[in-house]
């Protein structure tokens, strides 16, 4: 019997849910984070975790 592992997916969520967010707000988001780390130093690997380090979309073509 095969098992199945549960995932931690939850949609709509900060780094599970690539669908919710777009390019400029993930960088956004990014950029306000690495502002709180240089202001906050003591908090840096806190607010590193909250990094969502990204490959941008990828855009559709048409193949022949």
């Amino acid at each position: 019997m095969m098992e199945v592992i549960q995932g931690g997916y939850q949609k709509g969520a900060w780094q599970h849910d690539r669908e919710a967010y777009s390019d400029e707000e993930i960088a956004l988001w990014n950029e306000r984070f690495k502002q709180l780390m240089s202001r906050y130093p003591h908090l840096r690997p806190l607010i590193e975790f909250c990094l969502w380090e990204i490959e941008p979309k990828s855009e559709l073509r048409v193949v022949k």
